[in-house]
């Protein structure tokens, strides 16, 4: 410290908080802005509570020896230096929208918490990881385990909720998790190296940054679990006659994509947006899938740099609100509208370092091809995301593919744009069935097929 502490009883005295001074709370503490701390203690059963939309930056550690730090949903409890030991128990807070068989993916930001504590009202068979070697998951005994750090692990919602989606509060407790925190992801010959992990620490983390410390192990690929249920509603093969959809949003190099959700038949204009999006920040207790590229058993490392004030990402377990990713380049979004008024959208990028040749970073396949489903076609790969050689030639073709599972009007649409084709760029579909071409830039083009 170059500094002597300042400390909280009610009023600050010393000083105020700055990264060069150690502060010390002895009274109840609420964050009214961002600050940043050398290092904290909490003495005398003293509450500090950082709010929703406020980040506590802490340069060392982290003592609690009575009273508590509570991480509210969206707040978020950053560590600069990886080599200092934390001390006592935090609460992190995190809602998630679900409802009756509802899963999600978490991912614990404390160590120490025991599985069943953190979701006492979910059936002891409904706890998993994940087995890469054939794409299924594990049950765990959460009664004799605990999150593991880094860990993603797929959790059933609560036994007694109903079948209406509600806000359902979680809570972590246990130490907060510091520094370089080490996760195996496997790729075997009989799987495809997907891998469930989980954001280890109390605040946001920058996937761009981990991507690039893990760049020799996984491809620059994330895909996210969504419970969206589109009407007719389903969950697992309720869909009409058996079928089935993507529920999964996938963010890679070139951008984000969402889950197949219902049409969002009440927005307007060509930047519409009705189911999240994923950026490159993923929030605190969130359980993400990526993809290992090495054959055998090898790790990947979260870093205490990794970690990110910008709270502007979402927590991916259901549609909930309006998002942008925040690496905007020249791409546009198609969204293709079913008979059953189901939605998949897919991204076509010009981003500089891709190809027009694929490559895992830039081109994300569909994890899922659905019974209604969309996707740009590249070779033999049915793609979610496709990222094209940057600057764009005017000229550039982008074949298309589709399941149409009923029988019906579709309609494809320009969904969202950015760079020059919120300009003056426009973007053409040709139905190579009927010849028809329409400026998707104008105007959407229907369809009738069996």
């Amino acid at each position: 410290h170059d500094a002597l502490p300042i400390s909280y009883n009610g009023a600050w005295s010393n000083g105020t908080p700055s990264i060069a001074k150690k502060a010390i709370f002895t009274a109840q503490y609420t964050l009214p802005s961002d600050i940043s701390t050398c290092a904290i203690e909490v003495n005398n059963n003293a509450i500090v509570t950082i709010p929703a939309n406020r980040s506590l930056t802490v340069n060392g550690e982290i003592e609690i020896l009575s009273g508590n730090v509570k991480v509210e949903n969206d707040a978020s409890l950053i560590q600069v230096r990886s080599d200092v030991t934390n001390v006592g128990n935090i609460t992190v807070n995190r809602n998630a929208n679900l409802k009756k068989n509802d899963y999600n993916y978490w991912g614990a930001p404390v160590s120490g918490q025991n599985l069943k504590a953190f979701s006492p009202n979910t059936l002891n068979t409904r706890f998993y990881t994940y087995k890469e070697a054939n794409d299924m998951f594990v049950a765990v005994d959460p009664n004799a385990n605990s999150f593991v750090p880094g860990v993603g692990y797929a959790i059933r919602a609560a036994n007694n909720l109903s079948s209406n989606a509600v806000s359902v509060p979680s809570e972590f407790n246990g130490v907060p998790n510091n520094g370089d925190i080490s996760v195996e992801v496997k790729k075997s010959s009989t799987g495809n190296g997907y891998n469930l992990i989980g954001n280890p620490y109390p605040s946001n983390i920058d996937f761009a940054k981990f991507y690039d410390d893990n760049k020799g192990v996984i491809n620059n690929i994330a895909y996210f679990w969504t419970n969206i249920n589109p009407n007719p509603a389903m969950q697992g093969a309720n869909y009409p006659s058996g079928g089935y959809i993507n529920n999964y949003a996938i963010l890679n190099g070139s951008g984000g994509v969402p889950a197949t959700s219902p049409a969002c038949n009440n927005a307007s204009g060509s930047n519409k947006k009705c189911s999240d999006t994923p950026n490159q920040y993923i929030k605190v207790g969130q359980g993400f899938i990526v993809q290992s590229k090495v054959m055998g058993n090898n790790t990947v490392t979260f870093k205490n740099t990794s970690r990110s004030t910008n709270l502007t990402s979402k927590f991916f377990n259901r549609m909930s609100s309006k998002d942008s990713s925040v690496d905007k380049v020249d791409r546009f979004w198609l969204s293709l509208v079913t008979p059953l008024n189901v939605e998949n959208k897919i991204l076509i990028a010009y981003k500089p370092d891709a190809t027009n040749g694929f490559e895992m970073d830039y081109d994300a396949p569909h994890i899922v091809i659905g019974s209604d489903s969309f996707y740009t076609l590249l070779g033999n790969e049915k793609l979610a995301i496709q990222g094209r050689k940057y600057p764009l030639v005017k000229e550039d073709v982008v074949p298309l593919g589709a399941s149409f599972y009923s029988a019906g009007t579709y309609t494809i649409s320009l969904s969202e744009r950015e760079g020059i084709f919120e300009g003056s760029q426009p973007v053409y579909l040709r139905d190579n069935l009927t010849g028809m071409v329409t400026n998707l830039s104008s105007s959407s083009y229907s369809f009738r097929s069996e």
